[in-house]
């Protein structure tokens, strides 16, 4: 059944009750068992993959066959049909289109004492991308996350993605590496595919980042071995909160919030509204909807709808700063300005969460469990790394040596004061 619940003030810790939006922990023996697997992965390399491919995935993987053979590639890329290519196409070039756009540039500045100073921005070097199985595959997710690595300039892309039950990897998410570029991918997954692109194997080179969502297990590994490697972000389960005004359209709104809640069954869709009319015309269109799109009745749980006072709706998504914000409003573009907290905001009827999701052109890779109070969608910057570059001039640095000297003072850093002592000449 749908959640129906009623907010009279500004304290939303029902919603928070009643979802369980934050992921402040994991579970200790989920921890515990990934912790062993990053060991294990460490110290035997690719015959910790072979075992935990067999255990896991139930397929029986020789150490040769960890890397997918270019020729299986190749023959993915030649198996689409033309409007398969095509939709491939259409995506990637979308989404190099809208990335081009956050490339940064080295800069420089001269200042008034004669010091040259600036930031030099560099491409991570190497990059590991994790593309999940599961119940389909998921090509948009190899490109959402590949493509903006390659507009930033990374020069070496692997990519693990855990075996389908006869030991090969989905055609759609072959293809999808040969269009984009990527010849370098592994039949691995899980925390052990973490694991090997953070350490490296005999067969693996290790990473500089890994970006890509994955189940419970994906996630503790990448939260354990930051630091070691770096991330993008701890994905968690999809999340939309359509925010809608007594205008929308309840057959949309319901249509929309069933396309996030199919994403598993730990996903949550919320409906924000301070029309009752809408929230109960909305219920009656969820529950038709269900049976005319025979889904399990059970994914129902997974939505909830709260009735809001009117004007309090932005506060209510500023709390709950979904992964996706749909909305649809009589002036959703007023909103805009107002909104604080969310991932990816979807203005009006004709931009469903689902274009995002593929073909909008935004990485669909974005902060979830209320991260987007602090962070930010997956995007170039994500890849790109800065250097700050100081040049000082023998006239800048004594003009500001005593300075430098005065606040070292002040933290009790003798060898700092001398150093900056020294460059006014003042030996003692």
């Amino acid at each position: 059944m749908v959640t129906f619940i009623e907010i009279s003030s500004t304290d939303f810790k029902s919603l928070e009750k009643t979802f369980g939006l934050c992921r402040s922990s994991f579970p200790s023996e989920v921890e515990t068992s990934v912790k062993k697997i990053i060991e294990d992965v460490r110290m035997r390399g690719d015959e910790a993959i072979v075992e935990y491919t067999f255990r896991f995935d139930q397929v029986n993987l020789d150490k040769s066959k960890i890397q997918v053979e270019e020729g299986a590639i190749e023959k993915a890329l030649n198996s689409l049909s033309d409007e398969e290519s095509q939709a491939l196409d259409v995506m990637i070039e979308r989404v190099k289109r809208f990335h081009r756009n956050e490339v940064e540039k080295t800069w420089f500045f001269c200042d008034e004492i004669g010091s040259l100073l600036g930031q030099i921005v560099k491409p991570i070097q190497r990059v590991g991308i994790y593309v999940p199985g599961g119940k389909a595959p998921y090509p948009s997710t190899l490109v959402m996350n590949s493509v903006p690595a390659i507009v930033a300039g990374v020069k070496e892309i692997a990519v693990c993605v855990p075996p389908e039950k006869d030991g090969e990897i989905n055609r759609f998410i072959l293809a999808a590496c040969a269009k984009v570029g990527i010849r370098e991918v592994y039949r691995v997954g899980g925390a052990q595919a973490i694991a090997a692109l953070a350490f490296g194997t005999e067969t693996i080179k290790p990473v500089n980042l890994i970006a890509g969502p994955g189940n419970i297990y994906v996630t503790v590994a990448k939260k354990i071995l930051y630091g070691e490697v770096g991330i993008d972000t701890l994905a968690g389960p999809s999340e939309v909160v359509v925010l809608a005004d007594e205008t929308a359209d309840s057959l949309l709104v319901a249509s929309d919030l069933l396309s996030q809640a199919e994403h598993g069954e730990d996903s949550k869709a919320f409906l924000i509204t301070s029309s009752k009319k809408l929230a109960e015309k909305v219920k009656e269109d969820l529950e038709k909807l269900v049976q005319k799109l025979k889904m399990d009745n059970n994914v129902l749980s997974q939505i909830l709808i709260a009735l809001v006072p009117k004007g309090k709706e932005v506060e209510v998504v500023d709390f709950l700063a979904p992964e996706h914000l749909e909305i649809l409003a009589e002036e959703p573009l007023s909103y805009l300005e107002e909104v604080n907290n969310a991932g990816a905001i979807f203005i009006g009827e004709s931009s469903p969460v689902s274009a995002g999701d593929y073909i909008a052109g935004p990485s669909h890779t974005l902060p979830t469990g209320r991260a987007a109070r602090f962070s930010s969608p997956l995007s170039v910057t994500t890849f790109l790394k800065k250097n700050s570059v100081i040049f000082l001039s023998s006239d800048g640095i004594k003009s500001l040596s005593s300075y430098i000297e005065k606040l070292a003072q002040i933290e009790g850093f003798k060898a700092h004061a001398y150093s900056a002592k020294l460059r006014r000449g003042k030996e003692s």
